[in-house]
């Protein structure tokens, strides 16, 4: 694993998932943006850089497929890698997010140590 801080944001609809996302990955030495939906999470992508993705699946007014979807169909955003992170772990939902580009899928409730190495793992390859 590398011990360069990255920025990553944490997209999750929910309040204290999208905190305790946070927090784990700001134990790790990394700094964080928070957006509570996909809407605000392709505004946050457009207005800073950032080197990782933690999305939430299901959400309001935009859910993660949607955002997934919009980001490798934008060229500065498409090579941003992408980890699932949701309560959604049936085997369909992991497969299509993996075929739609996502890096890697996590199912909640997190274990913050596997989270901790699947974090790492993208900043390695």
């Amino acid at each position: 694993m590398t011990n360069e801080p990255r920025h990553i944001l944490v997209v999750d609809d929910d309040e204290l998932a999208r905190m305790e996302i946070a927090r784990s990955v700001e134990q790790q030495g990394h700094t964080i943006g928070l957006a509570e939906n996909g809407i605000q999470a392709l505004a946050a992508l457009g207005s800073q850089d950032f080197d990782l993705v933690l999305l939430d699946l299901l959400m309001p007014e935009m859910d993660g497929f949607a955002v997934l979807q919009e980001m490798k169909a934008d060229e500065a955003l498409r090579t941003i890698p992408v980890i699932v992170v949701t309560a959604v772990g049936e085997p369909e939902n992991v497969a299509k997010c993996i075929e739609m580009g996502a890096a890697d899928h996590l199912t909640k409730p997190l274990d913050h140590e596997l989270l901790a190495q699947r974090v790492g793992a993208v900043f390695a390859s």
